[in-house]
């Protein structure tokens, strides 16, 4: 199945059939995301700070799982990645501005709380694009610091401890090494 965007409306696309389904309450959806399970659809709908859903993947009324808090404008790039623990991490995107850096929240919903924001210490500006590698226990995202290219950081979920990868492309492929 693949879910994308299309009118303000999120929509699936089945790929044993020909014609997509729009998803109904789904209205004004941004950043679509995948459960690991594919059972479910994560997206965010403004406006304001915005408000974190879910709908099941088959349709049917849409959850919500949180609100984000204020200060934490629209998302930018890849905003929601939902790992195989229930852990969802959000983006708020927008750098420079309060509330601006990734936030975790449970799957089942929850009040979200920071988990990577700027250090301004360090000149940095945006965190931002969060993505679990296969396995859940660890991700990708990007540190964007004043002066400097976006630079690519991997890392542990559970102790957010980070590593500079140094990418030079946005392009990767990823596997697990269980």
């Amino acid at each position: 199945m693949i879910a994308y965007l299309s009118g303000d409306q999120l929509w699936i696309q089945d790929l044993d059939r020909t014609e997509p389904r729009a998803i109904a309450g789904t209205e004004g959806a941004h950043s679509p995301a995948w459960s690991p399970n594919s059972e479910f659809v994560a997206y965010v709908i403004y406006p304001g700070s915005g408000t974190v859903w879910k709908v099941s993947a088959k349709g049917g009324t849409p959850v919500r799982i949180c609100d984000m808090p204020p200060g934490a404008n629209a998302p930018t790039g890849r905003d929601i990645t939902w790992s195989e623990d229930g852990t969802i991490l959000i983006s708020r995107g927008y750098p420079k501005l309060s509330g601006a850096g990734i936030y975790t929240v449970p799957a089942q919903g929850g009040t979200p709380r920071p988990f990577m924001l700027p250090d301004s210490t360090r000149n940095e500006w945006g965190v931002t694009t969060p993505y679990f590698l296969p396995g859940g226990k660890a991700m990708l995202l990007n540190v964007k610091t004043r002066g400097e290219a976006p630079q690519r950081y991997a890392g542990s979920v559970q102790y957010a401890i980070l590593r500079n990868i140094r990418v030079a492309s946005s392009a990767l492929a990823v596997r697990s090494d269980d």
